[in-house]
């Protein structure tokens, strides 16, 4: 919200959202695969300094629907190593912080 003294902050979140790109090598494919993530974070303003903290969040696991690009191998079939305790999902996190002016 603003006011008289020009404060302004907020917080955003996205919805899940796909990167536009898929790793180019087998053993990345292998360990990265397709991945999606959740963006969040908050901005505020004062007067003419700014401060922006962005986070993002990705759990590593098997994706209902999708498959292996170079095999074909789907996701679907592949999750029962989860449900085995052969694979185990994970959270990874990440995050940029900005504190400047602006003229």
């Amino acid at each position: 919200m603003d006011n008289a003294a020009g404060l302004a902050s907020f917080k955003f979140t996205s919805d899940l959202k796909s990167l536009p790109y898929y790793p180019s090598t087998w053993n990345w494919q292998k360990t990265l695969g397709g991945f999606s993530s959740w963006i969040y974070g908050d901005y505020t303003k004062s007067g003419k300094s700014i401060k922006i903290n962005i986070k993002v969040k990705d759990m590593y696991n098997f994706n209902k629907d999708q498959q292996d690009i170079e095999t074909g191998s789907p996701d679907n079939d592949n999750g029962r190593f989860a449900v085995l305790g052969w694979a185990k999902e994970f959270i990874t996190y990440g995050t940029f912080s900005y504190s400047g002016t602006i003229t």
